[in-house]
């Protein structure tokens, strides 16, 4: 009955498991903080929940508040002069012979002059109608998605030690044993989320000093946008500088794209593979080796929560090796 129940509650919360576990990770990282909040408050819990809840929105939010300005800034120059940019290269180069976009235009003259159909004139616009219609879907479930982890930051603020004290008392361990392991999964979940934002600092100051330095338009810009795409598993940053390499290309300005794409995939894609786990694994004092290829394929198996779920699997492991070890120690 117990184990009916508690798959039957998985299924029902499943939908919010995104948001309540990103809740989690938040109020495990700013624990200390909260802590030292309820001692000045005393006995008013709620208080304190609410506060630490909206300490933390404004956290997230405050930061791209105070540098929104400089975003909208160099992101108007780039995609207002940018696009100038564009639209006089193609005019120019159209009228060149052997051009890139010659070529390409001749290409596609002598091999589909005859089959283009009017039905397959009509697939780019229904791609354009079915890439809107998704887009507008994924921001909607963002928000949503935001404001369910929200209300379970509050809860989790104001209920999480009773749920952890809870989860301690079930465990069928004596009382050190259950420290070791609740620390270890408070250490790596903690490791996780530091070690990820230092990473992502170090990439996007990375890009933005090569951006600068390439003199490409908003480093600043560019340099925060890597910083954010350094968190989405697999393609990371790769996912910004390389179309920034491929616009220059584009530009007529090879050799600034070939030093970008090269220094784009050898030290700001390293950085994320070397630094993280050296981050991740001093706090938790694990073997960089085995947090490295713990986290990598978490991401693979698990997409974006692998980055916390690989050391969280990684510390899981390591504690009951240590526990299996101090049990059976010079046992046969």
């Amino acid at each position: 009955m117990l184990l009916a129940l508690v798959v039957l509650t998985i299924a029902i919360v499943s939908p919010f498991l995104g948001s309540l576990r990103g809740g989690a990770v938040l109020v495990t990282a700013t624990h200390p903080i909260h802590q030292a909040l309820c001692r000045k408050l005393g006995d008013r819990p709620t208080l304190a929940a609410g506060l630490m809840t909206a300490a933390v929105v404004l956290g997230l939010i405050l930061p791209f508040a105070l540098m929104a300005p400089r975003f909208v800034v160099e992101g108007r120059e780039f995609f207002t002069e940018g696009w100038v940019e564009i639209r006089d290269v193609v005019r120019t180069q159209v009228k060149q012979e052997g051009t890139i976009p010659n070529r390409v235009d001749a290409w596609l003259t002598e091999n589909f002059r005859e089959e283009i159909s009017l039905d397959q004139l009509r697939g780019p616009s229904r791609m354009a109608i079915t890439l809107a219609r998704d887009t507008a879907t994924a921001i909607l479930a963002t928000i949503a998605g935001v404001f369910f982890m929200v209300i379970a930051l509050f809860y989790f603020y104001r209920d999480g030690e009773h749920a952890v004290q809870v989860v301690r008392e079930l465990l069928p361990l004596d009382e050190d044993d259950r420290n070791l392991v609740i620390g270890a999964l408070r250490d790596a979940v903690n490791a996780s989320v530091r070690g990820g934002l230092l990473t992502a600092l170090v990439q996007g100051a990375l890009g933005a000093a090569i951006l600068a330095i390439l003199d490409v338009r908003g480093p600043v810009f560019w340099g925060a946008v890597i910083a954010l795409a350094s968190l989405i598993p697999l393609v990371g940053t790769a996912i910004v500088w390389g179309p920034i390499a491929l616009f220059l290309l584009w530009q007529d300005e090879p050799w600034k794209a070939f030093v970008l794409a090269l220094y784009g995939a050898i030290v700001i894609g390293t950085a994320d593979n070397v630094l993280r786990p050296i981050f991740v694994g001093k706090q938790m004092k694990a073997h960089s080796m085995l947090l490295f290829f713990g986290i990598l394929g978490a991401i693979m198996l698990f997409g974006f929560k692998g980055i916390v779920l690989g050391p969280v699997v990684v510390a899981c492991v390591t504690a009951t090796m240590t526990l299996f070890r101090r049990e059976f120690a010079g046992r046969t």
